[in-house]
This record gives structure tokens, C-alpha cells and sequence, in this order.
């Protein structure tokens, strides 16, 4: 079982800097202490998946309810910035917007997001490519479909594509399985 986040969830949840869960893998228990334990045990005793759902739901939802909301409005709002320009976004936009300057926004974020905001911007704008790409490969190329989500020309794509998915997008069009499972629904 997988559960994604979104991506300032894990500091709303744990209370701690997303940048120091870059690249690693934390046991649940170093998270949860025996909490954990017991969250493995009720989802074990479930065969039914959207049982073991509701049982993490009600987990999460009781850790959250133990914590109060450490989101800064500040992120929350750039977030909502980024998403609502699909990650068509400059650093120089958000520091205009939020009042930061780019170093104190790129330490919020990176705390917050553990990333920073550019390559968020990038990730956003990745996601509407792929949203286009499942709606819209049967009446457009590559290429229009990678304009419309903001990259301004082809080799710029494939680089960002190929950073992300380890693929280029030909090579993930042609997956028996593609990586668009993995990737969040973006509004």
C-alpha cells in the first residue's frame, strides 16, 4: 500500500522540515513510535482495500487532530499561486507575490515542501503536461501538447521529462504501464 501526500502534508502531519525526509526511507515507527505497531496490526486483520482506507484516514486524522496546523498562510498561498498558473511560475512572480525575498522563499518552501519553489514550479507544470498528454495525444503532437503546458520548445521538454521520469516522452508513451499512476491528480 502506498499513500502520497500532498506536498506540504508531511510537515502538517509530523510537524518536522520535509527536507529532511529528501532521499531517504524513515521506518513508519521512528514516525509514529508504537502507534505504528498498531496501525500495521488493524491494517493486517482487514482484507478488504478500502477497509485498510478507512483505517488510514482515521489514523491520519487523528495525528492531525493532535497537532495544530503549522502550515504558513504564506505557502499555502503560493501553492495555490503555482497551481492556479500550472507551474508557468517564476521565482521573481512569487517573491512579488508572497513579499519574500527569494532566499527567505526558498527556505520556507524548502521546509515546508522540502524542495524549493522552482523545481515545484517544474513538478506542477510536469503534471499538467501529463494531464494533457492523457487528454489531448489523440488531436496533438508532442509538441503542441508541451507548448500548452508551458514548456517553449521540444529538447526543454524531453530534458525536464527525462529528469523526472527517467524516461523521455515517447518512451513513456510506449510503457505497458505508465509512471502516471505515481504522479497526484492536479485540478
Amino acid at each position: 500500500m502506498i499513500v502520497v501526500f500532498h506536498s506540504y502534508g508531511l510537515h502538517a502531519l509530523l510537524g518536522i522540515s520535509s527536507s529532511k525526509l529528501i532521499d531517504g526511507i524513515v521506518d513508519t515507527e521512528d514516525l509514529f513510535g508504537s502507534a505504528a505497531t498498531s496501525l500495521f496490526d488493524q491494517l493486517a486483520s482487514q482484507a478488504k482495500p478500502h477497509e485498510r482506507i478507512t483505517i488510514l484516514e482515521d489514523f491520519f486524522k487523528s495525528v492531525l487532530q493532535k497537532r495544530p496546523l503549522l502550515l504558513q498562510a504564506s505557502v499555502t498561498a503560493s501553492i495555490q499561486f503555482i497551481l492556479k498558473n500550472k507551474g508557468i511560475t517564476s521565482v521573481k512572480q512569487l517573491t512579488d507575490f508572497t513579499g519574500f525575498n527569494e532566499r527567505k522563499l526558498e527556505r520556507v518552501f524548502t521546509e515546508y515542501l522540502g524542495i524549493t519553489p522552482k523545481k515545484f514550479s517544474n513538478i506542477v507544470k510536469l503534471h499538467i503536461f501529463l494531464k494533457y498528454l492523457k487528454t489531448k495525444f489523440e488531436t496533438s503532437s508532442l509538441t503542441t501538447i508541451g507548448y500548452e503546458a508551458g514548456y517553449y520548445d521540444q529538447p526543454h521538454l524531453i530534458r525536464e521529462f527525462k529528469k523526472y521520469t527517467g524516461l523521455t516522452p515517447s518512451q513513456y508513451l510506449n510503457q505497458a504501464n505508465p509512471l502516471a499512476v505515481n504522479f497526484l491528480e492536479l485540478t
